[in-house]
């Protein structure tokens, strides 16, 4: 039944892989296909001429695990299509609608607004409000689309709003009639970027806007007495919990959004210092409903349950027949116990780790009811079937992986035989502790390879970190911060200040802990080789050792599970590192120090196992022969520790770097950051930044959002050089949040030196600087080779930068970067003017570009003639924002180099686009077009 499970979650997540999503014939075949292969077997005519089974049961397997396959394919297929079918029509996007409808979510109210979930009501048959071209129908109201009386257009089951000036409470369940402008769900898309697309589909978000003017419905209208649906109604209560607990706290409270966060699982108050201490000690997990406070929940309310139900409630005198002969003790408790996770899932807003905990207790509940123990890996497996059933797109996301991963990890480490509780209160303590330190210890362990590989990066101080936070968050914070929410603001009120004391102290100690630069281990994104070594690894390392003494027929002992992946594992990489290919992957790069720190530990690693199983296999047929080999082998191949061997399979993934460039070549990469601008240029050893992107109005950053994860990804762990070309918000916006989180050398800047958004507020940890020291002035004329690559900055000029009236774009940073063969040219925001001055003072070889970042986003002053006849590009990189309200490209400008025959890359069209010079020629690919997915636009390019 494991099998079956996991194949059907596989087929969910291969859908989320599809380009395109398939017919239904497809997958309905696949299934077909193989029932029929089975029916054809079963049906075979035995000996005596009769029907009998003639399927092996690996056969039977087989079979069952590609039919659960393909109806995961094809169930990840059918709600995807109902949910991509509930996205905006094309005909209400960008236009004013008037609409009707309900607030449903937590609203998230910051300084720059609100955001907040809409659900439209409307009179329809589909449930859904429709509305005519002009928009200006209500949302009960039935229109049609066009002059030529076509079917009525609805709007999407849910609506994504910000609104800049929002009443102070709004509150789920609030019905308003809003006008909108809305837009289909889209986002940013860049190689290991967030997919901001995709987490719309995932949360059955058919639309996003703003609103533009809202009414108030009041309560008697008639539309106010249509019944409320349940899930807007928990949202209610929700949002009760958090006002309640937000009057109960001062309003300095820094940690009140952390209590908020443990109790309705509402993150959005925490503020991004404090993440950044959670996330370097790895404890991110703890400030949010975990599967380790609904499991403590469920338990001590199952328990407490027993306990009275047992005792008939106390009311045994007065009762004919004692409650448990009614019903027996034990499952009235299971009930109260999965009826009380079920509760803390649905008021935390039953995100992937509740989902998981909750079908986990149900599952067991239910085996325990009917008097049968599985395993716990069967549990785990129903876990995944359910939860991935309920939600297909959760297989994408990184709570999936890590809450299924590290259960996973916890019943891999636990021991098979346990051993009887010790006598005395002290020698139990002692236990317990150590088997808390030891499930820890396999949960760091564990989880490395997962989390390096979604995150790019794993906390070092995690294990002390979470043996610290998790007795203060679960046992103290999180009992406390429960009772609070539903005890009265006069009681609440002390409760809530010791849980926000404890707090305030636990994260003073873990910021301590985050604050050594090696606090954190980053490593490149892995390949699919290193990724499935470090899997390995970690089974050798955790997986329970051969009971000594346990031997099988004939005296031969029983390989444990350690020996048996060990052994397999390093036979592969054996072959593997056989293999020409990857014998000349390994010369291509010799000098990459973990290249060959990866040779070694394969070859070694291979000749440890694979020596010591030849040596014990031939000592059972040889004997003498084979203890005098054994006797002479050196000392390296004496036997390794099955642990170390682990070790030696997660060195690879552990020590990946950036993909190498070639000497005398560079790789450029302009991101996908919106309206704005941030480019990366590598050379074989060196990384600089062409500026940072914007803010985003969210508060964050395309510093933070964007660049920094892509950095990690990418293997860049330093930056060389950080060019701002100046101090406009789409090209500066990043910096603090950049500078925050990554380490930067030299800095450069068209901006004054003293403006507020090159300030190095915090600065990488363990960094010392000041406000401004760093920062020089990006001036004509400075020149610098890296790696054979030439850099040369041709503007501004001195006299440019002593201008005090120059418009900031006229400050621009131009940057050349060239090989001996091809070049690019990154030019800021300038104009025309500017344009006219390079073509005047740049010789015109220094000026020539084979790639150009287009000047100013394709603005209308921008990208003359003259400019482009002096560069002459062969492609030109247009990075702007998806319908920008600066409505860049400009029509002219556009047209201007489809006439000169440059190829045009547009970044709202291609997502990050990705130049890479070899020799006389260069490559570009663009992110869209080459990962397709299906709920992702991914339009023909160049154009």
């Amino acid at each position: 039944m494991r099998a079956v499970l996991l194949a059907f979650a596989a087929g969910c997540w291969l859908l989320q892989q599809q380009a395109a999503l398939p017919a239904w014939w497809s997958w309905a075949s696949v299934m077909g296909g193989a029932g029929v292969w089975w029916a054809a077997r079963w049906r075979r005519v035995g000996p005596r001429g009769g029907c009998g089974p003639a399927l092996t049961p690996w056969d039977m397997r087989a079979a069952v695990v590609v039919m659960a396959m393909a109806a995961g394919f094809g169930w990840g297929a059918w709600r995807a299509e109902a949910r991509l079918g509930d996205w905006l029509h094309a005909a209400l996007a960008e236009r004013d609608i008037s609409v009707e409808g309900v607030v449903a979510g937590l609203p998230d109210m910051a300084e720059h607004g609100a955001r907040f979930l809409f659900m439209p009501t409307g009179g329809n048959q589909s449930g859904r409000a429709a509305h005519t071209a002009s928009g200006t129908a209500s949302g009960a109201a039935v229109g049609t689309v066009g002059p030529d009386g076509e079917e009525p257009v609805g709007l999407p089951e849910r609506l994504l709003l910000s609104w800049r000036e929002p009443p102070e409470a709004l509150q789920p369940g609030q019905r308003y009639r809003l006008t909108v402008r809305l837009r289909r769900p889209r986002g940013l898309a860049n190689p290991h970027g967030f997919d901001y697309a995709y987490w719309l589909l995932a949360a059955g978000v058919g639309a996003t806007g703003h609103v533009r003017h809202a009414v108030p419905i009041l309560e008697t209208t008639p539309s106010m007495q249509a019944p409320m649906p349940l899930a807007i109604r928990i949202d209610a209560w929700r949002a009760r919990l958090r006002d309640h607990l937000r009057a109960a706290l001062p309003d300095e409270a820094r940690f009140g959004a952390v209590l908020v966060a443990l109790v309705v699982g509402d993150q959005h108050g925490i503020a991004q210092a404090d993440w950044e201490v959670f996330r370097r000690t790895g404890i991110a997990h703890l400030v949010s409903i975990s599967g380790l406070h609904i499991t403590m929940i469920s338990g001590a309310l199952g328990a407490l349950a027993h306990r009275l139900w047992a005792h008939s409630l106390g009311l045994g005198r007065y009762l004919g027949r004692p409650l448990p002969l009614i019903w027996p003790a034990q499952q009235a408790a299971l009930v109260a116990a999965v009826l009380a996770a079920l509760g803390y899932g649905l008021i935390a807003g039953m995100q992937v780790p509740a989902l998981r905990t909750v079908t986990m207790l149900a599952v067991a509940a239910l085996a325990l009811w009917v008097g049968r123990a599985p395993p716990a890996s069967v549990v785990l497996a129903w876990a995944a079937g359910i939860a991935v059933a309920i939600d297909p797109w959760a297989v994408m996301s990184p709570g999936f992986w890590l809450s299924f991963g590290a259960v996973a990890v916890i019943f891999l480490a636990a021991r098979r035989e346990r051993a009887p509780p010790p006598e005395g209160w002290q020698a139990r303590g002692r236990a317990l502790l150590v088997e808390a330190a030891r499930t820890q210890w396999a949960v760091t362990i564990g989880l490395v390879p997962l989390t390096l590989l979604l995150f790019g990066q794993v906390s070092v101080v995690s294990c002390i970190a979470n043996a610290m936070a998790i007795p203060v968050v679960s046992l103290l914070v999180t009992p406390m911060a429960l009772v609070g929410a539903v005890l009265p603001l006069a009681w609440a009120t002390p409760l809530l200040a010791v849980a926000h004391e404890l707090m305030a102290w636990l994260v003073a100690a873990l910021a301590w802990l985050a604050t050594p630069t090696w606090a954190v281990w980053e490593a490149a994104h892995p390949g699919p080789v290193a990724l499935a070594l470090a899997l390995s690894g970690v089974v050798v390392v955790l997986a329970p050792r051969a009971t000594p003494g346990v031997s099988a027929q004939g005296g031969a002992k029983v390989p444990s599970t350690t020996g048996l992946v060990s052994g397999l594992v390093a036979r592969f990489a054996t072959r593997l590192a056989s293999r020409s290919a990857f014998r000349s992957t390994l010369r291509s790069a010799p000098r990459l120090a973990f290249r060959s720190v990866i040779r070694s530990a394969v070859g070694l690693l291979a000749r440890v196992t694979c020596g010591s199983t030849s040596g014990s296999t031939s000592g059972s047929t040889s004997g003498s022969t084979s203890g005098s080999t054994s006797g002479s082998a050196p000392p390296w191949r004496a036997h390794l520790p099955p642990r170390w061997q682990g070790v030696l399979l997660m060195l690879p993934m552990l020590v990946a770097g950036r993909d190498p460039v070639a000497p005398g070549e560079f790789r450029v990469t302009a991101l996908d950051v919106g309206q704005g601008t941030a480019v990366l240029v590598e050379t074989r050893s060196h990384a600089l930044l062409y500026d940072a992107g914007p803010a985003y109005a969210s508060g964050t950053s395309a510093g933070g959002q964007v660049i920094v994860p892509f950095l990690r990804a990418a293997g860049v762990r330093r930056l060389d050089l950080l060019m701002v070309s100046h101090e406009d918000a789409d090209h500066a916006g990043g910096v603090r949040d950049l500078l925050a989180m990554v380490p930067v050398g030299a800095r450069l800047t068209g901006a004054p030196l003293a403006h507020p958004l090159l300030a190095n507020v915090a600065g990488k940890r363990g960094e010392r600087g000041k406000r401004g020291e760093s920062w020089k002035p990006c001036m004509a004329g400075g020149e610098w080779v890296w790696d054979g690559v030439s850099f040369a900055i041709l503007h501004p000029s001195e006299a440019d930068l002593a201008n005090g009236r120059l418009a900031s774009n006229a400050r621009s940073c131009v940057l050349r970067v060239a090989t001996a063969h091809r070049s690019m040219l990154l030019t800021g925001d300038i104009g025309e003017r500017e344009e006219r001055a390079l073509v005047a003072r740049v010789p015109p070889h220094q000026l020539r570009a084979d790639i150009l970042l287009v000047p100013h986003h394709g603005s209308g002053t921008s990208s003359g003639a003259a400019f482009l006849r002096a560069v002459r590009p062969q492609a030109a990189v247009f990075q702007l924002g998806y319908a920008n309200r600066y409505r860049h490209p400009r029509d002219d400008v556009w047209k201007r180099y489809e006439r000169a025959g440059i190829a045009r890359f547009r970044a709202d069209e291609t997502g990050a686009v990705t130049v890479v010079t070899r020799g006389g020629h260069h490559v570009v690919s663009t992110y869209r077009q080459q990962v397709r997915r299906y709920w992702r636009d991914a339009p023909p390019a160049p154009r």
